[in-house]
């Protein structure tokens, strides 16, 4: 099981993961623009799931809470508070 290791870690618990057309394009051509994929790759990356656990410095989410992800967008914290 995967541990909290730094202070703005969340942990989910992934339920689904959707298969979109950029996954049908990397199986059925083998790449997409300049990105080749040169290894085994497990499809799906837009998934939803249920936070399992935050670290000390998350303050938007708590165990529990529902949430979506595109693992796809890097370099940042997002946070959707209504």
């Amino acid at each position: 099981m995967p541990e909290i290791k730094d202070p703005h870690d969340v942990i989910v618990n992934v339920r689904y993961t959707g298969i979109c057309g950029s996954d049908v394009h990397y199986c059925t051509h083998g790449c997409i623009g300049k990105y080749v994929v040169d290894k085994p790759m497990v499809l799906g990356h837009e998934s939803a799931g249920v936070v399992h656990a935050v670290g000390s410095a998350v303050k938007s989410l708590k165990v529990g809470d529902q949430v979506a992800m595109e693992p796809g967008v890097l370099g940042g914290y997002q946070s959707s508070e209504k």
